[in-house]
């Protein structure tokens, strides 16, 4: 069954579970899950801050989200596609699944000027199995968690850790982590594409860099609230800054992913929040979720190129169980 969610273009796909009470378990020996971990501080350790915006420097509350009216809001939870066996479910590394379902060149060129990626989320917490591995990220917050929350994800959003919001100027303050492998025009730092369709913009702590501080500048995307057993699904739209000239290679390689429906979005546990921002482009670097535990599918480092973070219910409808800023003027590309 699908239908349309509300106030969004999210597909939700009705799977056969029934979805139970939400449950915040302990991960004593047998049955752990796709984890949704908590991410607010604690328990998250913070070795460098402040990590978060002006309203909460120290991320108590999670990871925070600037809406186009200015106003913030927080997530304290996130969800990872973990394998089974290591903290994992029957979904593996597609329970957050990327595919490249178009693209588009300027006609009669190899220029790309653009492309579009189908995100899934599927909620599969309760079915899992294995231990998962510790979560940290590039701005020195680490955590290590025997807790995970089972149940519906209300208010999910995913973000793309990979192309930037198209807003001159965003970007430059915060400086790569690592650059993108192909350099956009007009400045080092910048990604290859941006983001055309997102909802919100995601805040990325700068620490340890430098410049020290951070910027909301991570293209979001809202998927409403994920029952278990239920897989969203959206289109996310990008755009390059400048065409890029692709070879016969390149161009058998995205009709390849189109093709195939493969992976190119990665995020186990090794990953806290947005760990690392802006990450290569796996459009273009054919950088694919390999399916692999650790590291993180086909990433050369222990970040993933993606998130997903959502609510949980009030403290008191859980049930406990196992052992154990105003936004500034802006300006958009053309």
């Amino acid at each position: 069954m699908k239908t349309s969610t509300t106030g969004s273009s999210a597909v939700l796909v009705r799977a056969g579970l029934a979805a139970p009470c939400a449950v915040l378990a302990f991960a004593a020996s047998t049955a752990l899950a796709s984890p949704s971990l908590r991410i607010t501080t604690p328990p998250v350790v913070q070795l460098a801050g402040p990590s978060g915006p002006a309203i909460d420097p120290t991320s108590s509350q999670g990871q925070w989200f600037l809406n186009n009216n200015g106003l913030e809001e927080v997530r304290p939870n996130e969800f990872h596609d973990n394998i089974a066996g290591n903290g994992g479910g029957p979904n593996n590394s597609r329970a957050i699944l990327g595919q490249l379902v178009s693209f588009a060149t300027i006609p009669g060129t190899t220029l790309l000027t653009g492309y579009q990626i189908r995100a899934s989320i599927t909620n599969n917490t309760p079915n899992s199995s294995g231990a998962w591995e510790r979560m940290r990220n590039r701005h020195q917050e680490s955590v290590q968690q025997d807790q995970r929350y089972i149940g519906d994800m209300f208010d999910v959003k995913l973000t793309t850790h990979f192309a930037d919001d198209g807003i001159l100027g965003n970007f430059t303050p915060g400086l790569a982590d690592i650059p993108s492998s192909i350099p956009a025009p007009g400045g080092s730092g910048d990604a290859n594409v941006y983001a055309v369709n997102h909802d919100q913009l995601a805040w990325y702590s700068f620490a340890p860099n430098p410049a020290g501080g951070g910027s909301y500048q991570v293209p979001t995307w809202d998927f409403g609230t994920i029952l278990v057993g239920q897989t969203v699904s959206r289109l996310l739209d990008f755009h390059t800054h400048a065409p890029i000239a692709l070879s016969a290679a390149d161009l058998a390689n995205l009709n390849q992913l189109v093709a195939s429906g493969t992976d190119l979005f990665i995020n186990r546990t090794r990953d806290l929040k947005i760990g690392q921002y802006v990450q290569d482009d796996p459009v273009l670097l054919n950088i694919t979720d390999t399916g692999i535990a650790y590291p993180n599918g086909g990433l050369q480092n222990p970040y993933g190129n993606v998130s997903v973070f959502h609510n949980i219910p009030a403290p008191g409808a859980l049930v406990l169980g196992g052992v154990g800023s105003l936004l500034a003027a802006r300006r958009r590309r053309a």
